[in-house]
């Protein structure tokens, strides 16, 4: 997670200094920009794009270019960079879910702010099954105590129970109150 929150701080801020992304900005061809911003979104291996202006409101999804017009400023992300800083996090948003997201500001050749990028990844069941194939380890993300995504199949070998809840009191209170380890012998879907 780490090298991965790296990567998004370090592709926001490579994409905010991109030329044609700052071009788009200061002729406001916004619509112009969608395949630039798509192709440097896939080259960077990153999940999504988003563009907002200088007030915070989202001009391009590259991920999604039907999602526009909606406001950056109430995320933690899009809010450091509206104050000028390069920022990343771990995330839960409305458009792109629980995310790990980068971001940055753009600033023209004369230092006058322009907008903001917000890449990353979407924690997902991809998002695990990837790295499980590194690591071969089986994980699962919870949200709060519902289950968001995992690498563990249900009874059937295909499904995957999102959006259960955690149901061990003792996972409750180690992890999510007293925000600490735990390590113990669980049975998830029946096996242990």
């Amino acid at each position: 997670l780490s090298r991965m929150k790296n990567e998004a701080k370090s592709v926001a801020e490579l994409i905010a200094k991109d030329k044609s992304i700052i071009n788009a900005f200061l002729t406001k061809n916004f619509s112009g920009q969608e395949k630039a911003s798509y192709d440097l979104m896939v080259g960077k291996s990153m999940d999504f794009l988003t563009t907002a202006d200088n007030q915070g409101n989202v001009v391009l999804r590259a991920h999604s270019v039907t999602a526009v017009g909606d406001s950056i400023k109430g995320e933690q992300a899009g809010g450091e960079a509206m104050i000028g800083n390069s920022f990343v996090t771990l995330e839960d948003t409305q458009t792109e879910g629980l995310s790990i997201r980068g971001s940055a500001p753009i600033y023209d050749a004369e230092g006058k702010f322009l907008g903001v990028i917000i890449t990353g990844f979407i924690i997902d069941n991809a998002f695990v099954d990837s790295i499980k194939k590194s690591t071969g380890v089986d994980l699962s993300v919870y949200k709060g105590d519902t289950l968001q995504a995992t690498t563990i199949l249900g009874e059937d070998g295909k499904s995957r129970n999102i959006g259960t809840k955690i149901t061990d009191g003792s996972v409750r209170s180690r992890v999510l109150e007293q925000d600490k380890e735990l390590v113990l012998e669980n049975k998830i879907s029946s096996r242990p």
